[in-house]
């Protein structure tokens, strides 16, 4: 008899783990420099189009929106007291 590797059908046993054909995306840590240089080339590039409002643009605004938010300090909470 052969053994089967857990989750693969006939084996028993339910799917935990996601297929072979599925890996995690790699993070990129680059460095501020190089951070500054890819969002002032994101932002040229929507500055510099025709169309800058364009749909097509959406992915490089929503790039540079995480680009600015990881870049901005944690909010700070707000201690006094409210009536």
């Amino acid at each position: 008899m052969t053994s089967r590797r857990p989750g693969s059908p006939g084996s028993g046993t339910p799917n935990i783990s996601p297929p072979d054909y599925i890996r995690a995306v790699p993070t990129i840590d680059l460095p501020d420099y190089e951070k500054a240089a890819v969002t002032a080339a994101i932002r040229r590039g929507i500055g510099d189009d025709r169309y800058p409002r364009a749909p097509r643009l959406d992915p490089l605004r929503a790039a540079l929106a995480r680009f600015d938010a990881a870049k901005a300090p944690p909010a700070k909470a707000d201690n006094r007291a409210r009536k």
